[in-house]
């Protein structure tokens, strides 16, 4: 399992980092899906060029799902009259 920990120190939001290959992730489903093999056998993380396959992106040492480049909790919100 991974361990959540602060993306930014006084932010809410939790990052993944992976116990054995120690790489950062921005959710836990991106998490498992960069491990692979079965539970009860040899399993494994992905290298970053399977990932990176697997069309997975790393954005400041986070790796997450491709989607706008600055996250919608960041974009700026317009007002409407």
């Amino acid at each position: 399992m991974p361990e959540l920990k602060p993306n930014k120190p006084g932010q809410d939001r939790r990052i993944c980092q992976c116990g054995e290959c120690g790489a950062f992730f921005s959710t836990v489903s991106v998490f498992d899906r960069h491990r692979i093999g079965p539970h009860d056998g040899e399993r494994r993380c992905l290298t970053v060029a399977e990932m990176q396959k697997r069309k997975l992106v790393n954005r400041a040492g986070v790796w997450g799902q491709p989607g706008p480049a600055v996250p919608h909790w960041e974009q700026v919100q317009e007002e409407t009259v």
